[in-house]
């Protein structure tokens, strides 16, 4: 014990800020916090020690429990915990090439029911002569290192006994990123990264031109198709009312979980199943469901279980819907009021927030039912349903019926008003009329009604339904956009800058400059892309069409290329963040549970930062590609004559490429994480 004693009195002596100690202070309405280290520290392999102080109208505010998140586009961001009382533990600053940079902080905390944040960031020292690892270090040095590395496991061993297995896992898979950064270093002098993320856009642009024009844009759409119902086990599948029950149950519990646990949890996000499964998970989740199996997700959707159980009851008034809103523009007011209250409240880091967000929407739908006849809430006025709608056209499932001349025949007409089998489709969609995924919300109700079994799920060529689209809706076209410039503007909200700004200014100025904003984003958009339309008119000589016409019908073609970002953009969070559901799937309200034994459970996504850069680039290079292609295709139909057509795409395919470039600097911004304490927003 004395030695531990000693140990420990040593270690507090060496951890005391020094007048070298880098100090940065803000103020978060009457809190006035510190964030102090040593910057000449800041090195590979070194530990730093970060100090919090927190003080209220000048008085020290103690027992406070800190999260500090520190984050780097080099490294895999740590979370820091600790008490106003005790030592933050250890940070090991690993520093990927190039050596220049800024990390950023982020410094939360709940005093007396308010949650409180300040973003703070730490310089990194500019080191061009001083190499990033030594190959020869003096006996001293390596004393010195040993003795800190005793001093760390005395201190972990009286501090942080539960943390133990945790340090373990991150040190083993540090050491492991300092190999291959010594690996890297030993070679020669990388190129610079802007270049060789640069050249592949070029690329891509070149062979866009060149598949358009000399390949896809001449031939018709595909019309492969593989009908699923051939497996036995599929077909059983959809037309069994047990399967999707169970599945509709299942998503309505974790939906009133994720409330309660908002209500009644902690309120630390990144410890509190809400903000994790919501905003780390379901987003990025929900895009790929719908880019492999379009709206599926509106089958088992909680606001659709929810209304669906109403109407079988025959529970509202049955009003008849205004004609004048049978149009998209609901759904975008209510996607852009969503998107204010997420960016204004920082819903993605409060719990309790993020259950206010999700029982107002579950109100919403419920509110619709009680009013209106059918699923009007699912038609008209869900921004999720809607984002699936145009999305799904990329999608390579479809249900179709096998047989039109079949449907045309049945007098029955099951499919729309339901039989003992099945219940009437609540979108009220002819199967025998239907092309398109847009309405379709997959319940598979006609699946089970059809007493000539003519309706089935195929597998088709992506994007074969886009490319194919012959009639463009304005009111579809106008969401595309808005929906665009809603995926553009949260992400620049993740950008340190934006939170910067957010501090300087009073909150209600800053409520007033985020409506501006929010508005900008999504006109901006639609009044870019009907300038480039005009353009595209004007150089093709076509007059026959309006600009309006154009514009509806180019509008399509960024489908693909806001597709693709929104996932890129959402991947680095699914990758950075996702583990954490293994940790609140066994603690799912914070309150120290650990029901599956992993709320301790440290899972590594073992990834390689520029790789994943990587792979971002490369998904929005893909959206790129398809749009240069539905661009193309839409100038012939557009033009007729192969010259005018060309003309006509010269301008869309900038406005292509301006999006792309825009997506591009996003991605090489530092962003801060959805569900940590590091501020930002939920990204759509």
């Amino acid at each position: 014990m004395i030695r531990k004693f000693f140990v420990l009195l040593f270690l507090l002596i060496l951890t005391i800020p020094t007048a070298n100690a880098h100090v940065q202070q803000t103020q978060v309405d009457d809190y006035n916090i510190q964030l102090s280290h040593d910057p000449m520290e800041l090195k590979p392999n070194i530990p730093t020690f970060f100090f919090v102080n927190v003080e209220r109208d000048g008085i020290p505010v103690k027992d406070l429990e800190f999260t500090v998140r520190i984050s780097h586009r080099g490294s895999k961001p740590v979370i820091l915990k600790a008490t106003s009382e005790k030592l933050l533990k250890e940070f090991h600053v690993h520093y990927t090439i190039p050596e220049k940079g800024e990390y950023m902080a982020m410094i939360s905390f709940n005093h007396e029911g308010r949650d409180v944040m300040a973003h703070f960031t730490i310089p990194v020292p500019d080191r061009e002569n001083q190499p990033l690892i030594e190959e020869e270090e003096t006996e001293s040095n390596q004393m010195d290192s040993e003795n800190q590395q005793l001093i760390e496991e005395e201190t972990e061993s009286m501090l942080m006994d539960s943390e133990n297995q945790q340090l373990t896992a991150e040190e083993e898979h540090e050491s492991n990123q300092m190999d291959h950064e010594h690996q890297q270093l030993m070679g020669e002098e990388p190129e610079s990264n802007l270049l060789r993320e640069i050249l592949p856009f070029i690329a891509v642009v070149l062979l866009s031109f060149f598949f358009s024009y000399k390949i896809l844009g001449r031939i018709p759409p595909r019309n492969y198709k593989f009908d699923t119902f051939r497996i036995p086990a599929q077909k059983k599948a959809m037309k069994s009312r047990l399967l999707l029950n169970i599945l509709q149950a299942t998503v309505l519990g974790a939906y009133l979980l994720l409330i309660t646990a908002g209500l009644i949890g902690t309120q630390v996000s990144h410890s509190n199943i809400a903000t994790v499964a919501v905003f780390t998970l379901w987003w990025t989740g929900i895009l790929i469901i719908i880019l492999l199996f379009g709206k599926v997700w509106c089958s088992i959707c909680p606001w659709h279980t929810t209304t669906t159980w109403m109407k079988k009851r025959n529970l509202g008034l049955n009003k008849k819907w205004p004609a004048k809103l049978n149009n998209t523009y609901l759904a975008i007011g209510l996607l852009a009021v969503v998107t204010w209250f997420e960016i204004g409240f920082l819903v993605s880091h409060s719990p309790m927030y993020t259950s206010y967000l999700l029982m107002s929407l579950l109100g919403i739908s419920i509110g619709s039912a009680a009013i209106f006849k059918r699923r009007v809430f699912c038609m008209h006025i869900c921004f999720i349903g809607a984002i699936q709608s145009v999305y799904s056209s990329i999608s390579p499932l479809e249900l179709r019926s096998r047989n039109k001349e079949t449907c045309k025949t049945c007098s029955t007409k099951d499919c729309l008003k339901g039989n003992e089998k099945g219940d009437p489709c609540p979108v009220m969609v002819y199967a025998a009329a239907m092309e398109r995924n847009d309405k379709c919300i997959l319940c598979t109700e006609c699946i089970k009604t059809c007493p000539y079994d003519n309706l089935t799920l195929n597998l088709r060529p992506p994007a074969s339904e886009l490319l194919g689209i012959k009639h463009h809706r304005i009111k579809e076209a106008t969401f595309v956009v808005a929906l665009l410039g809603l995926t553009f503007f949260p992400s620049a909200t993740m950008f340190p800058a934006w939170m910067e700004f957010r501090m300087s200014i009073p909150q209600e100025t800053f409520y007033l400059a985020l409506t501006v904003l929010l508005i900008g984003s999504i006109a901006l958009p639609a009044i870019i892309t009907y300038s480039f339309s005009w353009a595209s008119r004007t150089l093709s000589g076509v007059k026959r069409h309006s600009v309006k016409d154009v514009f509806k019908t180019y509008a399509y073609s960024l489908i693909p290329l806001s597709l693709f970002y929104h996932l890129s953009h959402n991947l680095h969070h699914f990758i950075m963040e996702g583990t954490l559901i293994f940790n609140v799937i066994s603690d799912p309200f914070g309150k120290g549970w650990n029901l599956f034994g992993t709320r301790d459970t440290v899972i590594t996504i073992a990834t390689n930062e520029t790789l994943l850069k990587d792979a971002q680039i490369g998904l929005i290079l893909v959206g790129l590609f398809i749009s240069n292609i539905v661009a193309f295709k839409m100038s012939q139909r557009l033009f007729g004559d192969e010259k005018k057509a060309i003309k006509g795409f010269i301008p869309i395919s900038l406005l292509l490429l301006l999006v792309a470039l825009l997506a591009f600097i996003f991605l090489t911004q530092p962003m801060t994480m959805m569900t940590s304490t590091t501020g930002g927003h939920a990204g759509h």
